[in-house]
């Protein structure tokens, strides 16, 4: 064929591909592989990570309502509403034959310090949330049966002001803890409770 007065020649079809042309197409390939790989994993940890924080945020969620719960029913009893509202530390308990909160301690539980740089402080075998027939439970005395979970519970019960003041103040901070994948997390709620009634 004749270009611009040179006769250039044409090569007829290319046939098969250059090693370099193959090796560029297969490291694209992987490349793009493994960042779909990467994406999903990163997809399903955090998705664990998320459930995790759910539940805990909802545990502790629970143990402020368990303070409040029975401070209720104390004004609806006619009793003084800080009857069985233990301050220091406690944990709560279902009772399923009464169906009722209360809140318990002993002196493991009292001695335990709250560290949110060191959230494990609050691992105690009494501190444990337990799994039994789907309901998360918390026990002094673990009953056979129960599956223990990677939570910790522990509610924080303060007097602001005295029983004595006329806008007496409970501060109630709940700590929820648990390990996943070596590392300890830690998510609380508060709320500050008066005798409104």
């Amino acid at each position: 064929m004749k270009i611009g007065g040179k006769f250039v020649k044409i090569r007829e079809k290319q046939k098969g591909l250059s090693l370099i042309e193959m090796t560029i197409a297969i490291a694209i390939l992987v490349v793009a592989l493994l960042s779909a790989l990467i994406l999903a994993t990163f997809g399903l940890v955090a998705g664990g990570e998320s459930q995790m924080r759910v539940v805990a945020i909802n545990l502790a969620r629970e143990g402020v309502e368990v303070v409040r719960n029975i401070r209720d029913s104390n004004w609806l009893a006619g009793n003084d509403w800080t009857k069985d509202i233990i301050t220091g530390n406690s944990i709560s308990i279902f009772n399923v034959t009464n169906n009722n909160w209360t809140l318990g301690t002993n002196s493991s539980i009292s001695n335990l310090v709250i560290d949110p740089e060191k959230p494990e402080t609050i691992q105690d075998a009494s501190t444990q949330v337990l799994k039994a027939d789907e309901l998360y439970v918390q026990r002094l005395l673990h009953v056979p049966g129960e599956i223990k979970t990677n939570f910790y519970r522990l509610i924080k019960i303060v007097e602001i002001t005295s029983k004595i003041s006329p806008d007496h103040e409970l501060k109630v901070t709940c700590y929820v803890v648990w390990e996943e994948r070596g590392r300890w997390h830690l998510v609380n709620v508060e709320d500050h409770l008066f005798n409104w009634y």
